[in-house]
């Protein structure tokens, strides 16, 4: 039985070198009668390393590349503990043996040490275990033929317990630890074996160990927040939300949009659904769609524009509610079309000319209502350009209103910076945020004379 925990935390690495010196006391003493294993720096002589056997030496540790930022957020803006922060490292270890080389024990030991970490490259969490055994924990061990632990890591186990503990939580792991060889340049080795001074250079193999992942324990973890009381229901739709693929003006594709224009709206919606049409966020219509949606035309039609809605793009939307099926909580659900656009056009209700010794003013009242800060223009074309000036167009633009609601403009057509504009009948169109407001046109007949103008005609504005 091992503690549920799930990462170790500061004795593994002392416990992962522990098992590797039991390991490889078994290894190397059933190659070689009467061979131990030490975990000393490598000194000179007479500093406890064996006359044969195999020294453990474990001379750095560097971060595990690949776990490194696994680690996540650790604690709340607050300060509290979400979870315990880990540390992922590697351990590199210096094997170096001993014994008569002219017997070759140096060999024979390396040979069996390379080839039992190659079979078997994970420390198994039996091996880990085996540290904290019978001989470290004196008698509330499991038995004499438990391997003899190492009583420098050891904890005695709680009184009462049945089982041994791994104080160090490292056979829990979900990680476990595997020996990798090392290459090493015969420069690196120079260098490594360099440290020791007055150490002559004995057989040796380098050994990383990983990933070691370390916690630490020691702030108190604090708890989350409450579950859910009311679990949401999740409602699931065969298709998706309504679409609009077109907005139609009553005069049919390709005619103006005005204010005394209604809307039809073309696009894939839901037959017999309560449906709420929206102009700018607002709700200008609701109705219900008839079971079977006629086919070839438009499913809904005769929507009304606001006589307040100012002239300019717009953005129309239909929401449509849709019965949900379930036995508690709401019976039906909006579903939202994508925003659609649409440009809505001024217009010219009635012109007027007032002309005085110095001035000659018209006056233009449009539809719909001025929004405040809207520009306005007055676009006038010649009905028939004269030869000195065959465009004959102009453009005159006053003070952008600052209030909403105005509908009547006046324009100077003298003392203008270009001049007086010239006497003559003009085709007339107001431009409100850029947008002009629609002439009147009439097509010429396919056969025969035209009994009438033809092309655009109206609105007209004479200047004498």
């Amino acid at each position: 039985m091992r503690k549920t925990t799930a990462l170790s935390n500061y004795k593994s690495v002392a416990v992962v070198t522990a098992a590797l010196k039991n390991r490889l006391t078994a290894v190397c003493e059933a190659a070689l009668s009467g061979a131990s294993i030490t975990t000393v720096r490598p000194d000179i002589s007479g500093s406890g390393l064996p006359t044969k056997g195999a020294n453990l030496f474990l001379y750095q540790v560097t971060p595990n590349a690949a776990q490194r930022n696994a680690d996540l957020t650790t604690r709340r803006p607050d300060g509290s503990v979400i979870r315990h922060p880990t540390a992922a490292i590697n351990l590199h270890y210096l094997m170096s043996f001993y014994g008569d080389d002219s017997a070759f024990e140096t060999q024979i030991l390396l040979g069996s040490v390379l080839s039992n970490l190659h079979a078997k490259p994970a420390l198994s969490r039996e091996e880990i275990q085996q540290v904290f055994s019978a001989s470290a924990l004196g008698s509330a061990g499991a038995g004499g033929a438990a391997t003899p632990g190492d009583p420098a890591i050891a904890e005695l186990k709680v009184a009462g317990q049945p089982q041994l503990l791994d104080p160090s939580g490292l056979a829990d792991a979900v990680d476990l630890v595997r020996f990798t060889p090392t290459a090493l340049s015969l420069e690196e080795l120079s260098k490594l074996w360099s440290v020791f001074l007055d150490t002559p250079y004995v057989l040796s193999v380098i050994y990383q160990a990983g990933p070691v992942l370390i916690q630490d324990t020691s702030d108190q973890l604090t708890a989350g927040a409450l579950p859910v009381m009311l679990p949401a229901q999740i409602e699931v739709m065969a298709s998706g939300p309504p679409s609009i693929t077109q907005v139609l003006p009553s005069g049919g594709a390709g005619q103006p949009i005005v204010t005394s224009s209604t809307l039809s709206l073309a696009g894939s919606f839901y037959p017999g659904a309560v449906t709420t049409i929206l102009i700018d966020g607002a709700v200008v219509q609701q109705v219900t769609l008839p079971a079977a949606l006629p086919a070839g035309q438009p499913p809904i039609t005769g929507v009304a524009i606001p006589a307040t809605l100012a002239s300019g793009a717009h953005g129309i939307q239909v929401v449509q509610q849709l019965a949900t099926g379930l036995k508690s909580g709401p019976s039906s659900s909006p579903m939202h079309s994508a925003v659609a656009g649409f440009v809505l056009q001024p217009s010219i209700t009635s012109t007027s000319v007032a002309a005085g010794s110095s001035t000659r003013d018209v006056t233009v009242v449009v539809a719909p209502p001025v929004a405040a800060h809207q520009t306005v223009s007055l676009l006038l074309n010649l009905l028939t350009p004269a030869a000195a000036n065959p465009f004959g167009a102009y453009q005159l633009a006053i003070q952008a209103p600052q209030s909403d609601g105005v509908t009547s403009f006046v324009f100077a057509t003298k003392g203008q910076p270009s001049g007086d504009l010239p006497a003559g009948t003009y085709l007339a169109r107001i431009q409100i945020d850029g947008v002009a407001s629609p002439l009147t046109f009439v097509p010429p007949p396919l056969t025969g004379t035209a009994t009438g103008p033809t092309g655009f005609t109206a609105p007209q504005i004479v200047l004498a």
